[in-house]
This record gives C-alpha cells, sequence and structure tokens, in this order.
C-alpha cells in the first residue's frame, strides 16, 4: 500500500519523504522518480523518527 501511494503522489507531481528502515530497496523501487526522497530511519524507535525527521527538515530549510 505504501509504494502505491507514493508513486501515485510522486506521479502527480507532489514532493513525498519516504521513510524506511531499507534505503536500498527503495532506491530500487523508485529509480528515477525526481519527486521522491527517501530517508533512512527506525520508525518502532521514537527517537529515530525524530532525529531523522529533525535533521531532514533543518537540511530542506537550507536549500
Amino acid at each position: 500500500m505504501g509504494f502505491s501511494i507514493v508513486h501515485e503522489l510522486a506521479e502527480r507531481g507532489i514532493q513525498v519523504l519516504a521513510f524506511t528502515r531499507n534505503r536500498e530497496k527503495l532506491e530500487r523501487l523508485f529509480v528515477n522518480q525526481k519527486n521522491i526522497q527517501i530517508v533512512t530511519g527506525d520508525a518502532l524507535m521514537d527517537s529515530g523518527v525524530f532525529n531523522t525527521l529533525s535533521v531532514y527538515l533543518y537540511m530542506s530549510r537550507k536549500k
């Protein structure tokens, strides 16, 4: 289900942040998709989600 949602949003031109434990898998699934940014972390650990998203938000402001 997650793949379908991410793919549909990206196809519509919407920027998508895909959160995963396995970066390589998503890189293979979404090869050549420019509207998808992949971030790695563990959703089962609150600190992992918080830290990953904090870094992402900080870096996106610098662009």
